[in-house]
């Protein structure tokens, strides 16, 4: 387990094996970053198997291709 008290960050992970492995990421910012806003202030993540059943909210960068 690694965890942050100061800026709010707990990751857990229970193995480095395969893509079987559990990690579980969350984010609680206790003081304001650099301009996120009062919705970007928790996050949770959890993968395993192969799968992502929860994810945090983040800014996703979409391409587009134009022609």
């Amino acid at each position: 387990m690694i965890n942050d008290n100061v800026d709010g960050f707990y990751g857990f992970r229970n193995r480095y094996r395969d893509q079987n492995d559990v990690i579980i990421g969350l984010v609680n910012r206790n003081r304001r970053h650099a301009g996120w806003n009062a919705n970007e202030t928790f996050a949770l993540s959890i993968m395993s198997h192969d799968t992502t059943w929860a994810r945090m909210p983040g800014k996703e960068f979409q391409q587009y291709n134009v022609t």
